[in-house]
């Protein structure tokens, strides 16, 4: 497991230091929390002194200050380099990353000699400017694809301070890549040093944004409850971050049965979501998140009594979010239960949905019975896999005629 370091660096700005070297970042004293880090040009070496990377990241253009990295990184691991002297490295990157521009060729003289100055197995990556969408794309794909550096376990820590400040938007969807992807890498900290309150508070605080990757968390859970009716996610956050068991094990319930399809524990879990639907959360995210999106499943299926309109409506509902195979599932088993209830049937009785099947035809309307007899024929090859002379294509096309026509019916 490595702890690692992603950071951005800029071009910096000239000082009265200048006029002995050709650019230099203002010192910043960076406070992290109640430690006072000291002043620091680059505050991924900040960082570096007080949490002991095992690999660093930087990222940034040609024309970024690479001289200073290797100049500060230089001096902080070799005793015996003096950083007010630089060696002909130093000037050498100085003089053509402060001429290269936005056009000029992606490389820079003594890389190596850079990523040697940091601490094992650390990398530097170029990138354009990101003047167009063109520029964007590579910057974002060369950024994305550094999820090849990752190793199970290892931790990862973001810096934002630095660059031009489109960056860290690429880098949030690498976070998000990474957490989606590969949820076995820790991203623990984003941090962004606060350069524009110095002269306010006398130093630079270093804040941690992984709160946004909460933010996104929540937007997942809603995301999936709203597109599959899973709500797993939602539940896992209430109890982590609420306490919430109660709420938590009502929406896992609702899951469960959701993903078994069953029918008429579904229809009961949703019954109970209405009461639930107006709670407010101590959790900011929670009371944005949760209500909303449960108040719009509940519209639609809450206060639904019939069993046959429920099911009707949750079959609607599992095609229009392309989750055929219930959906054929569903709309069967809802012409049954339409079949019992005109007759005063159990509908919940196994026995007694067996011998309707068998006798509906001789009393609902043929064109029920049509619906059914053709929607019931792709069911069973579904649910048996058995072979079908129908494609995929024909199948959905069938399913969506079905739902349609019985529109009429099941209300």
């Amino acid at each position: 497991m490595a702890k690692i370091l992603i950071s951005f660096i800029g071009t910096g700005r000239p000082t009265d230091m200048a006029k002995e070297k050709p650019r230099i970042y203002n010192l910043a004293n960076y406070h992290l929390g109640e430690d006072d880090l000291g002043k620091h040009s680059f505050i991924s070496l900040a960082l570096h002194k007080k949490l002991n990377f095992d690999r660093i990241i930087l990222i940034g253009t040609s024309h970024s200050m690479w001289e200073e990295v290797y100049n500060r990184f230089r001096a902080y691991g070799d005793a015996d380099y003096d950083e007010q002297s630089p060696d002909e490295a130093y000037w050498d990157i100085a003089s053509t990353c402060m001429n290269n521009r936005h056009d000029s060729p992606l490389q820079i003289p003594h890389k190596e000699q850079i990523e040697a100055a940091l601490p094992a197995g650390s990398k530097v990556v170029l990138i354009r400017y990101g003047l167009n969408e063109d520029e964007i794309k590579t910057n974002a794909e060369t950024i994305l694809s550094l999820v090849n550096e990752f190793q199970k376990n290892d931790e990862v820590i973001v810096d934002v301070t630095h660059s031009f400040r489109s960056l860290p938007l690429t880098i949030m969807q690498l976070i998000l890549f990474l957490r989606t992807i590969q949820p076995s890498i820790n991203v623990s900290h984003i941090y962004y040093g606060m350069l524009e309150v110095i002269n306010e508070v006398g130093y630079a605080p270093i804040v941690d944004l992984r709160s946004i990757l909460d933010v996104n968390d929540w937007i997942s859970g809603a995301y999936a409850f709203q597109e599959f009716g899973s709500a797993y996610k939602i539940a896992e956050l209430l109890k982590a971050e609420e306490g919430n068991t109660s709420a938590a094990t009502l929406l896992k319930g609702f899951s469960d049965e959701m993903n078994l399809n069953h029918l008429y524990a579904i229809q009961s879990e949703a019954q109970k979501l209405s009461s639930f639907a107006g709670n407010d959360f101590a959790n900011g995210m929670a009371n944005l998140v949760v209500s909303p999106t449960i108040k719009d499943f509940v519209k639609d299926f809450g206060s639904i009594k019939k069993h046959s309109v429920f099911q009707f409506r949750l079959a609607d509902w599992q095609y229009q979010h392309h989750n055929y195979c219930a959906a054929y599932l569903t709309v069967c088993e809802a012409i049954v239960t339409y079949a019992c209830e005109q007759k005063g049937l159990d509908d919940n009785s196994k026995d007694v949905r067996d011998n309707v099947k068998r006798e509906m035809y001789d009393w609902l309307p043929s064109e029920i019975c049509k619906i059914y007899n053709a929607l019931n024929k792709n069911r069973n090859a579904l649910a048996h896999s058995k072979a079908s002379l129908r494609n995929s294509e024909k199948m959905i096309t069938q399913l969506s005629k079905g739902l349609s026509e019985l529109k009429r019916f099941l209300k």
